[in-house]
């Protein structure tokens, strides 16, 4: 009885150790996992799907398919939510609750993410960096999206300050962003300058963070990814009022005409023909008689009044 319970122990003792090992090595959780989302221990093979509340280690990579989404939230309160069709690696991540105790290094692969980093743990280099395949982006406490075409990285700052860099290591132009502020990093060329994109662009981004990327957008050239921000208004145009936007009301048909008279009666039939030449006309008419003075004796040929 001794002896079991011994082993019992042990077995206890070993499963605890191999649990804190477990927890010790999570850096993440996944908060949100719609669709066909996989997880690759160590990047190998075989991929396991995700469910809710999923560990995610270092050297992980997370991948979703079309129509799936996915939602990490790492030990920092960190935020990395990747669209339909996306690939991400966790390369480093290590973090306390002191300056100078984080060191985190995600690469995009492929697609669109959204990414928030809230707390600012040192301000003189950035200890959050984001790698894509022409860009490295140091995060400096702030809100952004990043979006991989073929041969770009299309970067929009949402809120805070994002550096950004080209991968290249012998390109050293950095650019800092600010909310509202975009940039592209072409393959092997340095950053572009940064450039207002208007608000609606945010919903766009938003659109495809649920629904995924139009191929057309991915296989852009680097010359226009620009097409994808307007840049601010010409100085000088006066502000239009927004009715002038709104489509003009259908105008109403016009009213039905009143009738018109009705046709005109038809006259009076013909005459009666006049006497002929040879008709004989009225016989002769008795002659007039005038009223007789009183004691007058009739006159013939007429009646008495």
């Amino acid at each position: 009885m001794r002896c079991r319970s011994a082993v019992l122990v042990w077995v206890g003792l070993v499963l605890c150790i191999t649990a804190s090992g477990a927890w010790a090595g999570t850096v993440g959780v996944f908060t949100q996992a719609e669709g066909k989302v996989e997880l690759l221990r160590q990047g190998r093979p075989p991929a396991k799907p995700v469910r809710l509340q999923d560990p995610v280690e270092k050297g992980d990579a997370v991948r979703t398919g079309p129509d799936s989404r996915a939602q990490i939230r790492f030990v920092d309160d960190s935020l990395l939510t990747l669209a339909p069709g996306t690939l991400v690696t966790i390369e480093a991540f290590h973090y306390a609750d002191r300056p100078g105790a984080r060191s985190a290094v995600l690469q995009v692969l492929r697609g669109l993410v959204h990414c928030v980093v809230e707390k600012l743990l040192q301000a003189e280099r950035p200890d959050f960096l984001m790698k894509t395949h022409t860009a490295v982006l140091g995060v400096r406490g702030t809100r952004w999206f990043t979006l991989l075409g073929a041969r770009y990285t299309a970067v929009y700052g949402e809120a805070g300050t994002l550096e950004v860099g080209s991968g290249s290591p012998d390109i050293t132009r950095r650019v800092f962003l600010r909310g509202g502020e975009m940039s592209s990093v072409p393959l092997k060329e340095p950053p572009t300058t940064p450039r207002r994109f208007p608000p609606a662009m945010l919903e766009v981004l938003k659109l495809w963070l649920r629904q995924g990327v139009p191929a057309w957008v991915l296989s852009l050239d680097p010359a226009q990814v620009f097409w994808l921000d307007p840049g601010p208004p010409t100085p000088g145009l006066p502000q239009l009022p927004d009715s002038l936007f709104v489509p003009p009301l259908p105008k109403a048909p016009p009213p039905p005409e009143p009738p018109g008279p009705g046709p005109e009666p038809p006259g009076p039939g013909p005459q009666p023909p006049g006497p002929g030449p040879d008709q004989p006309g009225p016989g002769p008419q008795p002659p007039f008689v005038g009223p007789q003075q009183p004691g007058a004796a009739p006159q013939p040929g007429g009646p008495a009044f």
